[in-house]
């Protein structure tokens, strides 16, 4: 299948609010080798954004995320932002990819050799996720009252 122009990005954030990075194996990654970025990547011609990230997380990390739960966050040129913080299963890389993986709060990641804009991405998605926390809230206290 022909990949399209497009990309998607998703960061995945833990119940303690780390984003999980992964760093891009620096002998077969052909864009940024050795540079830790969110997970990610082109979208196959016809393929939903939402359907992408959930294929590629999964493909780079063994992880699933309902396709539900994505908040979609900015586009940036061809690239779409989504966040979210529902996912099953543990970390499993496939190193052709990416060759390591860490779980960081946006304060840790200044020490880490990250892609442009790597801590705006987390912070702007940070943002996405308490948005929809208290619209959730503010839900829920309109229903109960």
């Amino acid at each position: 299948m022909k990949d399209s122009e497009n990309s998607v990005c998703v960061v995945l954030f833990n119940n303690r609010h780390e984003a999980l990075i992964l760093l891009r194996n620096p002998h077969t990654s052909q864009w940024m080798p050795g540079k830790w970025s969110c997970p990610g990547g082109h979208l196959i011609e016809g393929e939903s954004e939402r359907y992408g990230v959930v294929r590629e997380l999964f493909e780079e990390t063994n992880i699933f995320v309902p396709e539900d739960s994505l908040v979609f966050v900015e586009r940036r040129g061809k690239v779409a932002f989504y966040t979210t913080n529902e996912y099953h299963g543990r970390v499993i890389l496939d190193e052709c990819e990416n060759t390591g993986y860490a779980w960081l709060s946006e304060e840790k990641l200044d020490s880490v050799d990250g892609i442009p804009n790597l801590k705006r991405t987390v912070r702007e998605a940070a943002t996405a996720q308490l948005c929809v926390r208290l619209n959730k809230r503010r839900h829920k206290h309109r229903t109960d009252s």
